[in-house]
């Protein structure tokens, strides 16, 4: 049997091909480090969250007083989101928790709000403001700095407030969001303008990148970019939705993880499954390995486009 067939083999019984394998098959270029972010990424932006000595009450103050525009402007961005009963919304660096009063309410009762962080001075800040302000709906999770720890397709709607730039190792974090969020399931980022000559001294050292660059590192974990969302009072942030792809959904790649894209022949379907005809075709490999879960997703081949 060629090593094609045993490909198109296995897909059609939905065994879970491996990475590796099809890697050195195929001989899959690796991801370049323009694309996936994580050469620009500083793993030290996180420290002072991490400190074990971390000021909680200081940082109230900051994200949450009424001079921070986000925080002033708040229940604009949330009304923006759409959010509607029953869903389940990821908070994904919800800090002191500045969004969830608002995501518990707009959830109701059968909804859920995920209150995701990596500073465990700000978790347990987080479970007793949940418990303080009679949050129900509120589950607070401990993430990785390298996963968010969500469970797979749970997510409605992730929402990443001035905290995609704190992503420390961006493509990894990215691909488990991707697994987290529902087929169909939206992933709102808000972050800073960063311009250099325009935006402040603060932000261009702060940030690593501008609107562009954060854009694209989405969209190549396999996002479709759907709009900017104006927001009246934001000057200094932007708001970008993007969606994952539906299950079924056609004229786009899904990249869950890191990506093999192998371009050969399928099967044409006019004689049916034993046809000699072949049309050329690009698929992306789904069932790959969780790099830092270490969990297996995916069963199938999605079809992606026919241009290279």
């Amino acid at each position: 049997m060629r090593p094609i067939d045993a490909v198109f083999r296995a897909a059609r019984s939905g065994w879970r091909i491996g990475i590796l394998g099809l890697a050195i098959a195929c001989s899959a270029p690796a991801q370049s480090p323009s694309t996936s972010g994580d050469a620009e990424a500083r793993p030290s932006i996180n420290e002072v969250f991490l400190a074990e000595d971390l000021d909680v009450g200081r940082f109230v103050a900051i994200f949450e007083g009424e001079s921070r525009e986000i925080s002033a402007q708040r229940e604009r961005i949330v009304a923006a989101l759409g959010l509607t009963a029953g869903m389940t919304v990821a908070d994904i660096g919800a800090g002191t928790g500045l969004f969830l009063p608002a995501f518990d309410r707009e959830v109701g009762p059968e909804g859920r709000v995920y209150a995701v962080d990596i500073s465990p001075r700000f978790l347990a800040h987080l479970r007793e403001r949940a418990a303080r302000e009679d949050l129900a709906r509120v589950e607070v999770v401990g993430a990785l700095e390298d996963s968010v720890e969500l469970p797979e397709a749970s997510v409605d709607l992730a929402f990443v407030c001035d905290t995609y730039h704190h992503f420390e190792y961006p493509e990894a974090t990215l691909r488990s969001l991707y697994a987290a969020i529902r087929p169909g399931g939206s992933l709102v980022v808000v972050d800073f303008e960063r311009i250099p000559g325009e935006s402040s001294d603060w932000v261009l050292e702060h940030v690593r990148a501008g609107k562009q660059v954060f854009r694209r590192e989405i969209e190549s974990a396999g996002f479709r970019f759907e709009r900017e969302i104006p927001i009246d009072g934001l000057k200094e942030n932007y708001v970008l939705r993007f969606r994952r792809p539906s299950r079924g959904s056609t004229g786009t790649s899904v990249n869950i993880y890191p990506r093999v894209s192998v371009a050969f022949a399928v099967r044409g379907a006019a004689g049916g499954e034993h046809s000699p005809t072949f049309a050329p075709r690009r698929i992306t490999l789904l069932g790959v390995r969780h790099r830092a879960a270490g969990r297996w997703h995916g069963r199938d081949l999605a079809p992606a486009p026919d241009s290279a």
